[in-house]
């Protein structure tokens, strides 16, 4: 019986993992994304002040 609870407490506990990896992971992959874009419009607007 106690074997039984703990199996569910453990698939609980790895449900919240997977769903919260999942969402940490995603956001993680925007916000670089979105770094990056903004790096490479910032370094584009500089080459174009160096050319000025």
């Amino acid at each position: 019986m106690q074997n039984k609870k703990v199996n569910s407490l453990l698939l609980q506990v790895n449900l919240i993992f997977l769903y919260f990896q999942r969402h940490f992971q995603f956001d993680f992959n925007l916000s670089y994304q979105l770094f990056q874009i903004n790096y490479t419009t910032d370094k584009n607007q500089q080459i174009d002040r160096q050319k000025d």
